[in-house]
């Protein structure tokens, strides 16, 4: 094979090397997933779905756990479920009412959203205050 030959099928293997990364980039900017990752994207939003209403239901039934029987009367608690999961009126069953408390009820690792964030920060700054709406 002459040099000139050889010249020219180099630089054709590397236009065509070219050619086919610039069609490969192009298509996986068109085609960004691929069925792996669509099958995995689904099952981690089935998994987090799953978590997210096993989180829901265990606030609702949270009044029945020994964790809040042992800290409060079932009777004095109201859910809420947004901002605040709870108001407990704790002792107000007994006739004593000893304190007002928002009780937010997490689940795994789960974490407080920005809203809960905020309203824990009210309450510890002292941003809370008793209000009567009359209508007439």
């Amino acid at each position: 094979m002459s040099q000139a030959a050889a010249t020219a099928l180099l630089v054709a293997a590397t236009v065509l090397a070219a050619w086919l990364a610039i069609s490969y980039a192009r298509y996986r900017a068109i085609y960004r997933y691929c069925d792996e990752d669509i099958d995995e994207a689904r099952a981690d939003a089935a998994k987090r779905s799953r978590s997210v209403r096993g989180g829901k239901a265990a606030e609702q039934l949270t009044p029945l756990f020994p964790e809040f029987a042992d800290r409060f009367d079932s009777h004095d608690a109201r859910f809420l479920g947004a901002p605040v999961d709870y108001v407990v009126f704790d002792g107000l069953s007994r006739g004593v009412l000893e304190e007002v408390v928002l009780l937010e009820i997490k689940t795994g690792s789960s974490r407080l959203t920005p809203n809960e964030r905020e309203v824990e920060l009210a309450l510890k700054e002292g941003r809370v205050r008793y209000e009567v709406l009359r209508l007439n």
